[in-house]
């Protein structure tokens, strides 16, 4: 309960902030930036945290499997996030002029700046769910007060340089804070940071190819057809796909094999795991 409360109330801070220092104009471009480059993360964790916490409670006594589990969600949540986030920061300006006019080009910088921080978002909800788990739920308290105290103070030292400072507070100020979160949470399963990055090889090459077969396009597209708002998006979302695609071609086997075994458990009538008596 007392985290949810210290969640409730830093959640918004960024907003208030923005609001109270920088004006209503401005706040209508930063809470438009957030809306459109968090929309994804959100949809997603919502799923995975309505199967990832059961999972992980009923594994909660066997840590091989815990630690299985948490890296295969982790990996494929990454595959899906990773790609998208990084795309949307390739067509930013091209997909505002299309969707929100002209007028709005204004919240390219901060939603393209968003989208990296929703690339660390979408894969960080997971641990809290397998600390909630592990009977954790101190680490938790801990990290939420942590956020409470240090990111409001970056957004209100970030709002003296504008939207983009603040926008540059979640870059600087939440992967920090995050650090104690992972600290703790790798240990708790015996990971170590190279075990935890190595999982998200696929990920990383797969959202690398994405973004950089889109750059390629839109330098094509600027060239050869004068940058049509369409052809810019379209033309560059297929081959980001394409690039993708090639990409974790690489990891098919694998990742196959995985997504049988994952499906194939949770199908499975027999519980996970058996707590110890």
């Amino acid at each position: 309960m007392a985290t949810r409360m210290i969640w409730y109330l830093h959640s918004s801070a960024d907003t208030v902030i923005v609001g109270k220092l920088l004006g209503d104009r401005l706040l209508g471009f930063y809470s438009m930036s957030g809306q459109l480059s968090t929309l994804p993360v959100q949809k997603i964790s919502t799923i995975v945290n309505q199967v990832a916490f059961p999972v992980f409670s009923q594994l909660q006594h066997d840590l091989p499997k815990l630690r299985t589990y948490f890296l295969t969600i982790t990996r494929f949540v990454a595959l899906i996030t990773f790609p998208l986030m990084i795309a949307l920061v390739v067509i930013a300006e091209p997909l505002v002029r299309l969707i929100l006019t002209e007028k709005w080009l204004p919240v390219v910088d901060i939603f393209q700046i968003m989208c990296v921080i929703g690339v660390i978002k979408s894969v960080d909800t997971i641990i809290p769910n397998m600390l909630m788990a592990r009977g954790r739920a101190d680490v938790l308290l801990k990290y939420n007060v942590a956020i409470l105290l240090v990111l409001p103070a970056a957004f209100f030292l970030g709002a003296s340089y504008g939207l983009l400072g603040v926008a540059y507070a979640w870059v600087v100020a939440y992967p920090m804070l995050l650090l104690y979160l992972y600290r703790i949470g790798l240990a708790e399963l015996g990971l170590s940071v190279t075990d935890y990055l190595k999982n998200l090889t696929p990920a990383i090459l797969a959202a690398g190819a994405m973004g950089a077969g889109m750059a390629a396009f839109r330098l094509l597209d600027s060239a050869l057809w004068g940058s049509n708002l369409w052809v810019s998006v379209v033309g560059a979302t297929l081959v980001g796909i394409m690039a993708c695609a090639a990409a974790l071609a690489l990891f098919q086997r694998e990742m196959t094999a995985e997504v049988k075994g994952l499906v194939g458990s949770l199908r499975s009538p027999r519980p996970l795991a058996e707590s110890p008596r």
